[in-house]
């Protein structure tokens, strides 16, 4: 596995103007605290837009009970290596799990990411390969309409996935699958995408 980089870490010189080098933080996704509700943000370079965020951060101060609990968390240095050893462990075999079963299925995705809790995937190109009567138009329009209506489709089948126009995908017909759950969760979900897909119903 390759082991985490962070930017503050690189000599920005020649690559990029170093008041554009912002790091968000927070404590909801390294330790799935999402209720928590706390987070940092670290820009060496850019003072005006700390003090943008001073002046409206006064307005959304964490509780005491998140600050004493995050504190505690960060303070027992053996929790948190053997934390995140396991939470690595535990996220590299889901990920395995379920670029797997999208090999084995034909359904493309993103290759190469190394972080994260989800997988980006072109049902719609699995989708338009399944279904003999796909129309031929590969235009972006006709392609933004088969995605937005193939998300339409999944959902009365029960199935929540992120829909890659929500998230600034380039392209339509891409959909986030989240594969931080139980392996049985996983199982189903990723077992009706694959039985919509090839449903007549979506035809």
């Amino acid at each position: 596995m390759e082991e985490f980089t962070s930017v503050l870490s690189i000599n920005p010189d020649g690559l990029i103007d170093p008041k554009l080098i912002h790091v968000l933080w927070g404590v909801s996704k390294d330790f799935g605290a999402n209720g928590v509700r706390l987070g940092v943000v670290i820009s060496q370079d850019n003072g005006d837009l700390l003090e943008s965020i001073r002046g409206i951060g006064q307005f959304s101060s964490i509780s005491g009970f998140a600050d004493y609990l995050t504190t505690t968390i960060l303070e027992d240095e053996d929790f948190v290596d053997r934390y995140i050893k396991e939470n690595r462990e535990k996220l590299a075999a889901a990920y395995n799990y379920v670029v797997t079963f999208l090999d084995d299925h034909g359904i493309p995705y993103a290759r190469g990411s190394n972080a994260g809790f989800f997988v980006w995937c072109d049902l719609l190109t699995a989708y338009l390969r399944i279904q003999p009567n796909s129309p031929p138009d590969d235009s972006d329009s006709a392609k933004r309409n088969r995605g937005r209506e193939l998300a339409e489709k999944l959902a009365p089948h029960r199935e929540h996935l992120g829909v890659g126009n929500d998230f600034g995908s380039e392209q339509s017909g891409w959909f986030r699958i989240t594969f931080s759950q139980h392996r049985a969760q996983l199982d189903e979900g990723l077992k009706r995408i694959v039985k919509s897909l090839r449903s007549q119903e979506l035809g």
